[in-house]
C-alpha cells in the first residue's frame, strides 16, 4: 500500500520543500513558494530551510541543478526533486490523504 523508500516520515518543511521543487527553484524562492503554497500558515527560516535542503540532497530525494553567482557576489544554488523524491513525496501524499478520510474523531 506505502512505500517509504527506507525514509523515515518526512517533516512539514521537507514535504514542502518537495513539493516546491518540482520545478527548478533557489533557496529564497523556495521559502517564498512554501509561504505562498500554504496560504502563510507555514513558513520556512534559513536554518530550517538550509539544514532540510542538506538532508534531502544526502537522501537523494533532491539534486542541486546548477549555480548562478548574482551581481553582489553571492552564489544562488539550484534545487530540483529527484524521481526517487517524488515517490517518496506520492507515498507521504498518500499516507496523509488517508488520513484526511478517516472517519472523524469524537468530541470527548
Amino acid at each position: 500500500m506505502y512505500h517509504t523508500y527506507g525514509m523515515k516520515n518526512l517533516s512539514t518543511a521537507s514535504l514542502y520543500i518537495l513539493r516546491c521543487t518540482e520545478e527548478e527553484r533557489h533557496g529564497y524562492e523556495i521559502m517564498q513558494t512554501i509561504t505562498e503554497l500554504s496560504e502563510g500558515s507555514v513558513s520556512v527560516g534559513p536554518a530550517t530551510l538550509y539544514t532540510t535542503l542538506q538532508r534531502l540532497l544526502d537522501q537523494g530525494l533532491i539534486t542541486q541543478t546548477r549555480e548562478q553567482v548574482t551581481h553582489n557576489g553571492r552564489v544562488r544554488r539550484y534545487y530540483k526533486i529527484t524521481a526517487s523524491g517524488i515517490r517518496c513525496l506520492d507515498s507521504e501524499l498518500e499516507k496523509l490523504h488517508h488520513l484526511l478520510i478517516l472517519k472523524p474523531r469524537e468530541s470527548k
